[in-house]
């Protein structure tokens, strides 16, 4: 019989202490670790008061990207400032930065007394796994334990990090440094109760997908890119709780939109030439707050088109739940004064099939493999009968049936009923489309009002995981009638039931 490495004994351990896929419900509730905290930082002056963080750690905290060239502003200690500011306005807070370039977590926990517990912080951040493979497991452990317990003897809150990627280290092996070091980081969260980013996690589910240089600036160090990522996931453990607009669901998956780069762990871009429009990756953006899908036209034609378009497909495929957007369709601005706005564009908040490349893009949507669409709305600029609204103010809801050959076979409930006209509507004002999808139906909705419902039971219909789509092409649109527009997205958010 083979004999089994004790590496893997070693994870294997470790896995059971922290149970594999519950994580998440074992270490500290996010809901709750910070919620004093987080009510806090909601106070006004003159009640509110001074809120530090201090980020201890290594050479990534520290703002190292291509050695030895520093950029604090870039790292994830002042975005994640900049994250937690933007939700909480009149709170101050300070981004206090301990981490030393090269360090362990020993030599860190030798100055923590000093250099950390002096500034009186809310929340210490630790991140050494990177650095603590030069020491071993069984010293590292020592040295957070010891950190972990002077913080909580001072009543400060703690959240630990799992090290970013060495690309020296397959991050999808298990048997490698980096990963039983994670490992350990994730059984001291859960046996002290305290916080945890995940960040090893985040850049093994991007691996998996895409290629990881996207992310690093040089071979162990990640680029703002990277940076942006474990932001996110620190001022997740500072977002309020968002509550489920029907009964019985909660959040499962959502994306706010507030950062300043596209969360390419969540997203991929479309990136395919159909219909008038060749979709591009610039044109796509966030900006205040809000994913922008641009929709531009060119004097020159770019793989044969005069139009460009824009789009992003979520990473994760999602079944039965609620599905929420809060969205302004076209910019309502009349551009070559013809009395219309926003002519031949296509927009689509909705759910498919879709298959990635190597560079995390989506080039086409599969045929033979699509079997359903679910449309949350498809709005088209030219939907007839509407001359006044432009057509953007009707829209449709509904279920999209296709055939093995790529041909659309049905629509569920069949047109007209699919067609949805609330009244006094501009879509170029923000409104919130959503829709339900049960074993048994498909419900949608406009500003929480039931508008379509489509019959789809799982006894008689293909019910696949599908992606979530977010995009605007050219459609019927007339290069002689060129006209820009864009779509705004405040967020997308996807509730399970309980």
């Amino acid at each position: 019989m083979k004999s089994i490495p004790i590496s893997l004994i070693f994870i294997a351990i470790l896995s059971l202490l922290i149970g594999v896929g519950e994580l998440h419900a074992q270490i500290s509730d996010r809901s709750h670790y910070l919620a004093t905290l987080k009510e806090q930082l909601a106070l006004r002056w003159p009640k509110n008061q001074t809120i530090n963080l201090v980020f201890h750690g290594h050479s990534v905290p520290a703002g190292y990207f291509i050695t030895p060239d520093v950029q604090t502003l870039s790292a994830y200690p002042y975005q994640s400032l900049k994250k937690i500011k933007d939700a909480y306005p009149r709170a101050v807070v300070n981004s206090i930065v301990t981490a030393i370039g090269g360090e362990h977590s020993v030599s860190g926990a030798k100055r923590f007394s000093k250099e950390v517990l002096t500034h009186r912080p809310d929340v210490v951040f630790i991140d050494y796994g990177l650095n603590d493979r030069s020491i071993g497991l069984e010293r590292a452990k020592k040295a957070w334990e010891k950190m972990i317990k002077k913080a909580l003897k001072k009543g400060v809150k703690i959240i630990l990090l799992t090290p970013t990627p060495d690309l020296k280290e397959d991050i999808l092996a298990e048997d490698v440094e980096l990963s039983k070091h994670a490992a350990q980081i994730r059984a001291l969260a859960t046996s002290y109760q305290v916080g945890l980013v995940d960040s090893y996690r985040i850049f093994q589910e991007i691996a998996k997908k895409e290629d990881l240089k996207n992310y690093m600036a040089q071979g162990n160090h990640i680029n703002a890119l990277g940076h942006e990522l474990v932001a996110r996931e620190i001022k997740a453990w500072f977002q309020n709780e968002i509550e489920s607009p029907l009964p019985g669901y909660q959040l499962a998956w959502f994306d706010e939109f507030d950062g300043h780069q596209l969360d390419r762990s969540k997203w991929g871009y479309r990136t395919d030439n159909k219909h008038r429009s060749i979709q591009r990756k610039s044109n796509v953006s966030l900006q205040n707050g809000a994913l922008v899908l641009a929709l531009n036209t060119h004097q020159e034609a770019i793989d044969g088109q005069f139009a460009s378009g824009a789009g992003i497909v979520s990473k994760a495929p999602f079944q039965y739940g609620y599905y929420e957007v809060r969205a302004k369709i076209g910019d309502g601005i009349d551009d070559d004064q013809d009395g219309k706005t926003d002519e031949g564009w296509y927009h689509i908040f909705g759910a498919m099939i879709a298959a990635f490349d190597d560079q995390g893009e989506v080039e086409s949507t599969p045929s033979g493999t699509r079997r359903m669409e679910i449309n949350g709305f498809e709005n088209f600029s030219e939907h007839l009968e509407d001359y006044e609204q432009n057509g953007l103010g009707r829209f449709t809801q509904q279920v999209t049936l296709w055939g093995e050959n790529g041909k659309e076979p049905n629509r569920l409930p069949t047109p007209p009923d699919n067609l949805t006209m609330p009244k006094h509507f501009n879509s170029s004002d923000w409104h919130i489309y959503g829709f339900e999808w049960t074993e048994q139906e498909v419900k949608f909705y406009v500003d929480y009002n039931l508008t379509v419902t489509a019959e789809y039971p799982s006894n008689q219909f293909s019910h696949d995981q599908l992606h979530v789509w977010l995009t605007a092409i050219a459609t019927h649109w007339d290069s002689s009638d060129q006209e820009p527009s864009r779509a705004e997205y405040d967020y997308f958010r996807f509730f399970k039931k309980r």
